[in-house]
């Protein structure tokens, strides 16, 4: 309701169990900008759902919510992860170091 988070979930077509998680967050209204974030259950990664998804969200927040800016922010050692932006065509600005 207060629209800082849009949370999504990936279920399978062919059964309807709960595959995997993503959605627009960090939100900035006023730009607009948008994070996507996901996650998907190891069991079915690799098999381009999360792809899917994420071009999915990002043609709606595009389309629908007029995104100026979608960032997408991965840990830099999940290969996988770090793909998906990849092959959708996103644009590699930088990395940012984590310290504990």
């Amino acid at each position: 309701m207060k629209r800082e988070d849009l949370r999504l979930l990936v279920f399978l077509k062919e059964t309807g169990v709960l595959i995997g998680s993503s959605g627009l967050h960090r939100i900035d209204w006023a730009i607009p900008k948008f994070e996507i974030g996901y996650w998907i259950d190891s069991r079915h990664s690799g098999k381009g759902y999360v792809k899917e998804a994420v071009q999915g969200i990002t043609d709606f927040a595009v389309n629908e919510l007029k995104a100026r800016r979608i960032e997408i922010r991965c840990d830099t050692k999940n290969v996988r992860s770090a793909a998906i932006p990849e092959r959708l065509g996103f644009t590699l600005e930088g990395f940012i170091e984590m310290t504990h």
